[in-house]
């Protein structure tokens, strides 16, 4: 409370800002700098004391769900100052301040708890029960208290605050207070599980950066490329395990298996193929929403992996719902957020393309679409989405010999197994349904298509 009191003097709103609203625009403000932590910090308590905690109240947003609830009542400007102007990612895992903190998660019952530790606290200080080293150190803790948050969260704030009453002598302890000698050991053990699941998640993570840089310092034509890459994910693997409860080794992993889907596929055969690595992504990052649900990296991961599943075909109507949602969300969080923007607009241009696919060929809105795709291939024609949606528009237009030889070029080009096998897989079914005039133009680009495959992939038994 003492800590909290002289706050609101210190806020300052930004001009032309409605108490309680978000600035119109996201760039720093007028007179502060880029990255200036003070600033920031009095952007995140305004937000905190105004728009946060009304909403916590009575009973908190729980334990250690700061950073899960805070995301929500994120300042643009103050996501400008400490971004850099969106040079950097940033993400506020804690208030900035002890008390703010506690009262964010534990609501009521956590002021009254607080309230009685600082009576406690004065009382032993007015009696000089506690030794005088013990109250400087608090004296000196108080500072940090209020302006970094070192508790970190309302369960670890309890458990020190805990341990510093029954590391009291007997005397000095109010006589409910007063516990058995065995429980701050007992306590202290109970505290070491999840404190060694940290300790061993953090040097998983460390042999996950020298796992990186060996990668990258790798040339993919390397034979020792393929173990290098499959023990960056291995690291991950192990961190994951060792340390479950944080969602963060889940983020990274989805990351690195997203981004290197098609390279793992191909060095590692025995994982599944492109499909089956993509949809661990996938459920990584299902994971880290369930716990987390406006992470703003997780939201652009999901986004930017939709996205990628839009592209390469492996996305069905509820994935790329999903990674749209992922976009509004995150856009709705941080108007103007870059990656978010850039994939919105992207999204838009690819679904006008997708969306009309399924139509019949003579459908205008079939033609628009088909044309659209033509005129963006012809300004980039190395784009491997473009050349598959290309694939896939030849492929429900099918209708004469002189289609199947750029059917075969965008197979060639792609190289991707998986899609020669999607692509035999719906000749089949498309032959059982043919009618009799266009069964014989199915059989030959079905031959030509399996032939091809056969070349490219001598050792799937999928071809053979």
């Amino acid at each position: 409370v003492l800590v909290l009191a002289p706050l609101p003097l210190l806020l300052r709103q930004a001009p032309g800002t409605p108490a309680g609203g978000a600035p119109a625009a996201v760039e720093a403000p007028a007179g502060t700098r880029a990255g200036d932590t003070l600033a920031v910090r009095f952007r995140i308590y305004e937000r905190v004391l105004f728009d946060m905690l009304p909403d916590a109240m009575p009973l908190g947003v729980g334990g250690g769900n700061f950073r899960v609830a805070f995301p929500r009542y994120r300042d643009p400007a103050e996501i400008a100052m400490s971004s850099r102007d969106g040079a950097i990612t940033t993400r506020v895992t804690t208030a900035h301040n002890d008390v703010l903190q506690l009262l964010v998660e534990l609501g009521l019952p956590g002021a009254v708890f607080l309230t009685l530790f600082l009576v406690e606290l004065g009382r032993l200080l007015a009696s000089r029960t506690m030794h005088p080293l013990g109250a400087a150190a608090l004296l000196a803790f108080l500072p940090l208290v209020g302006s970094r948050a070192p508790l970190q969260n309302a369960s670890a704030a309890l458990c020190f605050l805990l341990a510093l009453q029954l590391s009291l002598p007997p005397e000095a302890a109010r006589p409910w207070c007063r516990f058995p000698r065995f429980v701050l050991p007992l306590l202290g053990l109970l505290l070491l599980s999840p404190g060694a699941m940290m300790l061993a998640g953090e040097q998983e993570g460390a042999a996950f950066v020298r796992a990186q840089a060996a990668a990258r310092a790798t040339a993919p034509d390397d034979p020792a490329y393929a173990a290098r890459l499959g023990a960056v994910v291995g690291t991950l693997d192990a961190a994951v395990a060792r340390d479950p409860l944080e969602p963060d080794w889940r983020l990274l992993r989805a990351q690195i298996l997203r981004r290197n889907a098609a390279d793992l596929a191909v060095l590692h055969p025995e994982w599944g193929g492109e499909a089956r690595i993509r949809a661990r992504a996938l459920y990584d990052l299902d994971r880290v929403l369930d716990r987390r649900p406006f992470e703003y990296m997780a939201l652009a991961e999901a986004g930017a992996h939709g996205l990628e599943e839009f592209r390469q075909g492996f996305a069905g109507t509820k994935l790329r719902e999903q990674a749209r949602a992922a976009i509004e969300t995150l856009l709705e969080l941080y108007p103007g957020h870059p990656q978010a923007t850039a994939l919105k607009e992207t999204y838009e241009r690819y679904a006008r393309i997708y969306d009309v696919l399924g139509l019949p060929r003579g459908d205008p809105k079939w033609q628009e679409g088909r044309a659209f795709l033509g005129r963006w291939l012809a300004s980039d024609p190395g784009n491997r989405t473009l050349l598959y949606l290309d694939l896939w528009f030849r492929l429900t237009s099918l209708h004469a010999d002189e289609d199947v030889e750029p059917i075969l070029d965008r197979l060639v080009r792609l190289g991707n197994a998986d899609l020669f096998a999607e692509v035999l897989s719906k000749l089949q079914v498309s032959i059982g349904k043919a009618q009799p005039g266009s069964l014989p133009l199915l059989l030959r680009l079905q031959d030509r298509v399996r032939e091809a495959a056969r070349d490219r992939y001598p050792a799937d038994q999928r071809f053979r």
